[in-house]
């Protein structure tokens, strides 16, 4: 009998290996180009190595433009706070950013 592993948030969203692909681009783009203001609350968001720095002090999550739930894709993400972007659910941004 076959065994089937529980899926993820990740599977349910997209490929795991296509999502950890997408956040190491995120990361790259806020080491070479600074930090970005999170689209839930304003501040800064701050590429892994500084993540003491975010308000946080927590990895950045890899957030959607339109949450899933209202149509989105995963072509369409930006770097959040991990405690904004969870906190916010399936909800609209605050403000927009520049696109990613």
């Amino acid at each position: 009998m076959a065994h089937s592993r529980p899926a993820s948030a990740l599977t349910r969203h997209g490929s795991t290996r296509t999502w950890r692909r997408l956040r190491t681009e995120a990361n790259t783009r806020l080491t070479l180009d600074g930090p970005q203001p999170c689209p839930r609350c304003g501040q800064p968001v701050h590429p892994d190595h500084n993540r003491h720095l975010n308000p946080d002090q927590r990895p950045f999550d890899l957030g959607h433009e339109t949450d899933r739930q209202h149509g989105g894709t995963d072509t369409h993400t930006r770097p959040e706070h991990a405690t904004c972007n969870r906190s916010a659910g399936a909800t609209a941004p605050k403000t927009q950013t520049r696109p990613w």
